[in-house]
């Protein structure tokens, strides 16, 4: 059996989805990376397009050979069929296929089957346990359905871009296609939660998300510091604030460093042969070394500069300070680290070497077996071939559910964000979810107990306990239950053993040694549970050379390559605003355990998880090391621009610090944005009279447009340009997405009422299930707040037991004396 952190499976060793079909109807890069994830989980997924192939297929940067580099990486595990829905017999054969499947994924509304003569509801008449998926940019209702959007306008839209860029320069998208790929990954995730209500209930039912709303729940820490600090309205508002502006020159190209804690500081100081500064007390605070800056930043800078990057990574990660190198395509391709986890593979079938799947499971390893087919390399379907053999959905085995995870219990030993989104959706789908923390180290979200009161909050009387009331904290960790348990105490460790007996999922981010140490590593649980699911989430994965490598978010994006695609062309590398891989990795870990549930549910068995931080970003600009394999070429930040079209960028709006994104794929969308601007000129103009004379002029061509945006107001334009059919959107800063119309009315946002911060919105819900949809049913627990409850239900601790348990410091809601 494999273990975590082992190479790639190979062929003939179990899947967690042999035997689900899934049919892509989809033309976008968020449905094929849909069904990949499926595909690499074991279901056959096909992806049935039209003659001339699927239009992600024309999809930019290209390979020696003209292809589409971001499909042959998104549609590899897949097979191919292609379908005239001119043609009666094949839009026979599409229904027949659908029926045949059990799910079934659209990019563009369930329009297809329509055209097909069949309805979702039409055919869910025949087969009451299929599941649709529309993934598209705004989903199929509110006031932005149906409307055109892409990677620029759901960065936009979802804050991100804001706080991407820095004052005094544009907004900035993010690195690729990542917000396409992520939504993929989340639809994958929204499926298995289907699946697992269909085998309890038989019905299936419809997923319906929205690229740009699975974006933007990623932001809701963000979103949420913004409405506590009162500052709703400023662009480069952002929860973690970096005075050393990295990643920092170094001697062979860039690296990142954290020290925001105090001992990071004095360390990294020191290592950096600055001990003077190091030993400084007028910096033993943050908030006197951001107020100070100026007094040691020159200095690291200038050291930095002269250290080699890995070097340099070595000597600060030895020393436990978290620190990472930016490395570009050709250096992951090289490195030793991935290299030992066996993370490029090779498609079984042979192809070319690209990222593998980003989570390894002990029991059901995920498999790249195929390469990405050409069109209709799988030949014609026939009509109810396999009709006998998959007649109905497999008979239910309980009652419907109200929510997929319902009747599941899940321990959260997590700090910070990754571990905390991962245990929050599975809280939204329905899990009872109860977050573990100890009394002497509560989660760091919390600020510590000397967290100050936010300025939104001081004329609130409940808001008393700093560390209850932290944004990101408060954003992060709803639907669960606080419970405080010192695991490095005896006592402590007995009563969570006593807890895994009724546990079906514990989700961890430690380090990979930390759960051993304390005697509760993986095989410790099954001698309480032996099917338990273990999810692991560190920074490096749970084997190789960086194994043990301190990381968080900050650090994991230049040692995933992101942060060398992120920023603007002929600039340096950037990182984003905030630790983008932690709900990458998250969301990542959220679907590998969705997976691990249903292997479990057909064979009785867990397994273990693991999930590198940096495979999982990685994974989702998997593309650009695809394109290195390919061409030879070592991609860089493309800014806001895209490989293929132009106009494509964010451009100044009226008013201080506004901004819009607008884009014109073709020239259908290029006429109609000339009549939008009212410059027929533009047409006529030989510098913009094709696609390609755009791309060769596009510094010139976008002056011209900042020159007519600049006198129009963000969210009116932004309007009328996506009435016209264009993607367009306005960059809102962070305080703006809760009152976002299109939010709200989809139910993205949730009011929240907490015992102390008092009530928010927060910007949580990602998709939705038409049967069972995810809510929001309590907020984020104060420290300890469930303590007593949950150890009496589970562990059978009495009043008594409990009150010592509080005096020993074991256990509690408040600071340990």
């Amino acid at each position: 059996m494999a273990q975590p952190g082992e190479g790639g499976a190979r062929s003939g060793t179990p899947s967690a989805l042999s035997g689900l079909r899934v049919l892509n109807l989809g033309s976008s890069l968020s449905a094929a990376w849909c069904a990949r994830t499926l595909a690499d989980y074991g279901a056959e997924a096909t992806i049935v397009e039209p003659p001339g192939g699927a239009a992600l297929r024309r999809l930019g940067p290209h390979g020696p050979e003209g292809e589409s580099i971001p499909a042959a990486y998104a549609l590899a595990n897949q097979r191919s069929l292609v379908l005239d829905l001119a043609i009666e017999a094949d839009r026979a054969a599409l229904r027949d296929l659908a029926l045949e499947s059990d799910i079934v994924i659209e990019s563009r509304a369930p329009g297809v089957l329509e055209d097909a003569g069949a309805s979702f509801e039409e055919l869910r008449g025949e087969r009451p346990g299929l599941i649709l998926a529309a993934l598209t940019p705004h989903g199929l209702t509110g006031p932005r359905a149906g409307q055109p959007g892409n990677d620029l306008t759901a960065f936009a839209r979802s804050g991100w871009a804001a706080i991407n860029g820095r004052a005094g320069e544009p907004p900035l998208k993010g690195a690729r296609y990542v917000a396409s790929l992520y939504a993929g990954l989340t639809g994958a995730a929204a499926l298995l939660a289907a699946l697992r209500e269909r085998a309890a209930s038989g019905r299936g039912q419809l997923v319906d998300l929205a690229e740009t709303d699975a974006l933007a729940t990623t932001f809701a820490s963000v979103a949420a510091h913004a409405q506590y600090q009162g500052e709703l309205d400023q662009r480069n508002v952002v929860w973690f604030r970096d005075p050393l502006r990295g990643p920092l020159p170094a001697a062979d190209g860039y690296f990142h460093i954290m020290l925001g804690r105090s001992d990071f500081f004095r360390l990294a100081l020191h290592i950096l042969e600055l001990p003077e500064l190091a030993e400084d007390e007028r910096f033993d605070s943050r908030a006197a070394r951001l107020e100070l800056a100026d007094e040691w930043v020159p200095a690291v800078w200038e050291r930095v500069a002269a250290r080699e990057k890995i070097e340099l990574f070595e000597a600060l990660t030895t020393a436990r300070v978290v620190a990472g190198p930016v490395l570009d395509t050709a250096e992951l391709a090289a490195n030793e680290h991935l290299e030992a986890r066996g993370f490029f593979v090779r498609p079984e079938g042979g192809g070319p070497r690209m990222p593998g799947p980003a989570a390894r499971l002990s029991a059901t390893p995920p498999r790249l077996r195929r390469a990405a087919p050409e069109p209709g390399a799988n030949g014609s379907p026939v009509p109810g071939e396999e009709r006998e053999r998959r007649a109905a959905t497999p008979p239910p085995t309980g009652r419907a559910r109200s929510r997929p995870l319902e009747g599941l219990r899940a321990l959260a030993l997590t700090q910070v964000w990754a571990g905390a989104h991962c245990a929050q959706h599975l809280a939204l789908l329905g899990a009872e979810v109860i977050k573990v923390e100890a009394r002497r180290r509560p989660d760091t979200w919390r600020g510590g107990y000397e967290m100050p009161i936010l300025s939104a909050l001081r004329d609130r009387p409940t808001a008393q306990r700093g560390w209850n009331c932290h944004p990101s904290f408060n954003s992060g960790n709803l639907n669960q239950l606080g419970l405080t348990l010192d695991l490095q105490r005896p006592a402590g460790i007995r009563l969570l053993r006593r807890l895994l007996r009724s546990t079906d999922i514990v989700v961890e981010n430690f380090t990979p040694r930390v759960l051993g140490s304390l005697g509760i590593g993986y095989e410790a649980m099954r001698e309480e549970r032996p099917d338990i699911i273990l999810c692991s989430i560190s920074g490096f994965g749970a084997s190789g050379p960086y194994r043990d490598r301190p990381s968080n978010g900050g650090t994991i994006e230049p040692a995933s390559g992101m942060s060398s695609l992120l920023g603007f062309p002929g600039g340096p590398p950037r990182n984003s605003g905030a630790t983008f891989p932690d709900p990458l990795a998250a969301m990542t870990a959220v679907a590998a355990i969705l997976a691990a549930l249903e292997h479990r549910a057909r064979s009785g068995g867990g397994q273990h998880i693991d999930v590198s931080m940096q495979e999982a970003t990685l994974a989702l600009v998997g593309d650009a090391a695809l394109e290195h394999e390919l061409t030879g070429r070592t991609p860089g930040p493309q800014g806001n621009r895209h490989p293929d079209h132009a106009p494509h960028g964010v451009y100044p709006a009226s008013g201080e610090d506004r901004w819009v994104a607008l884009a014109a794929e073709g020239d259908a969308q290029w006429a109609r944005l000339c009549e939008v601007a009212d410059h027929p000129g533009w047409l006529t103009d030989e510098r913009y009279a094709t696609g390609a004379a755009r791309k060769a002029n596009e510094d010139a061509l976008d002056g011209a447009i900042a020159d007519w945006t600049r006198g129009q107001p963000r969210d009116e334009l932004a309007e009328r340009l996506a009435a016209a059919g264009l993607p367009a959107a306005p960059v809102l800063n962070p305080g703006e997405l809760p009152s976002d119309t299109s939010f709200g009315e989809r139910g993205v946002v949730a009011e929240v009422e907490h015992p102390e911060a008092g009530a928010w919105p927060y910007v949580v819900v990602p998709y939705r299930l038409t049967e069972t949809p995810l809510r929001v049913t309590a907020p984020a627990p104060c420290l300890g707040e469930h303590a007593a409850e949950v150890l009496a239900r589970l562990a059978g601790v009495d009043a008594a037991a409990y009150e010592e348990l509080v005096r020993l410091g074991i256990s509690g809601e408040d600071p340990p004396e």
